[in-house]
C-alpha cells in the first residue's frame, strides 16, 4: 500500500508519499499545485493500494482567523479531489505516533 499524507496550510502544504518501508516522496507546495498532483496520482493509481490521509482541523475552544479557515477548505478540496480511499487524521493522533507523546512542534 502507497500512503500520500498532507499536512495542510492555508496557501501551501507538505506532503508525503509512504510504501509501507520507505519515504517515495517529500515535498512543500502550492495549495492548486497540489491539487493538481493528487487528481492525476489517484487517478494512475487506482489499480493499487493507494491512500490519501489529511491532518484535520480541531476545535480547541479558540477563536480562529482566516488562515484555519482557508486551510479547511483546502483539506475538503484535496479529500474531494481523491478518487480512492481516504481518511482524516488529527493533530494530536499524528503527534503521538511520530513523537510518542502530544508536546511537539513542526
Amino acid at each position: 500500500m502507497i500512503l500520500t499524507a498532507i499536512d495542510p496550510g492555508p496557501m501551501q502544504s507538505a506532503a508525503i508519499r509512504y510504501d509501507g518501508h520507505r519515504l517515495i516522496a517529500h515535498s512543500l507546495m502550492a495549495n492548486d499545485d497540489l491539487l493538481e498532483d493528487l487528481i492525476i496520482v489517484s487517478g494512475k493509481s487506482r489499480a493499487k493500494a493507494h491512500y490519501l490521509v489529511v491532518e484535520k482541523i480541531e476545535s480547541f475552544g479558540h477563536l480562529v482567523g482566516n488562515e484555519v479557515l482557508e486551510t479547511a477548505f483546502w483539506t475538503g478540496r484535496f479529500i474531494q479531489a481523491w478518487d480512492g480511499p481516504s481518511d482524516r487524521l488529527s493533530r494530536w493522533a499524528v503527534k503521538r505516533a511520530l513523537l510518542g507523546n502530544v508536546i511537539g512542534t513542526d
